[in-house]
């Protein structure tokens, strides 16, 4: 990638599943831990909690389908920083070279998620050795967290971007309903997708679908002569 700038001013990245690798191996078994504690008679697996994280997302579905307390969230929460904050996740293979080219070119990243924020900044930190220049993360109020647009809203204000100067990298729907509410272009990161239902959902509604991290290169740059 050496001839090339960037298509975007500011480019703005999920975490989980997205840059890094952590459902499998750290999301789900904490989130199984602390549903073993707070709703011991419910039996959830993998590919189905997958599936509640593509939709609602998963704040909703603690609130609407498990019915979780405002108490019993933080519990969860409580549990979850604790478990990832032993493990550092591996980054996909070729992240890092984007990350890395996109700061090169002076370009903007900033990271919705609903990860906390020095999990995120720990991340870049460890994988890339670059921090991203803003972070909204899950501490942020319901009205606040993607799938609002408020993230994107302060994005734009902040950074002094317009609309048409972002676009939001997502692997799931709460990702794609934030931009496409604010009116960012959205590109569905496939490269953790496993279900078929979230392949073709993603396909027939987002700006474009990308099957492997090598695929987000066309979306990001523009290659000189």
């Amino acid at each position: 990638m050496k001839n090339c700038k960037l298509k975007y001013k500011c480019v703005v990245l999920d975490h989980d599943d997205t840059v890094v690798e952590t459902s499998k191996d750290i999301h789900y078994p904490s989130f199984v831990k602390s549903l073993s504690v707070l709703r011991p008679r419910i039996k959830i697996g993998f590919n189905e909690f997958m599936k509640y994280c593509f939709s609602p997302g998963f704040f909703a579905f603690l609130k609407e389908n498990l019915k979780y307390t405002d108490e019993e969230i933080k519990y969860q929460l409580d549990v979850w920083k604790k478990d990832v904050s032993s493990v550092v996740p591996k980054a996909y293979d070729g992240v890092n070279e984007i990350i890395l080219k996109i700061k090169e070119l002076g370009g903007i990243i900033v990271v919705v998620s609903h990860s906390a924020e020095d999990i995120i900044l720990r991340d870049y930190k460890e994988n890339f050795g670059v921090l991203p220049d803003a972070v909204f993360d899950g501490s942020l109020p319901d009205d606040k967290r993607k799938p609002s647009v408020y993230p994107l809203e302060k994005t734009a204000e902040f950074f002094s971007v317009e609309k048409k100067d972002i676009v939001v990298i997502d692997d799931l729907k709460p990702g794609m309903d934030m931009a496409k509410n604010f009116g960012a272009d959205f590109y569905a990161a496939g490269w953790s997708h496993f279900d078929e239902e979230t392949k073709r959902f993603l396909k027939e509604n987002a700006d474009g679908y990308l099957e492997r991290v090598s695929d987000l290169k066309n979306v990001l740059f523009e290659y000189k002569d």
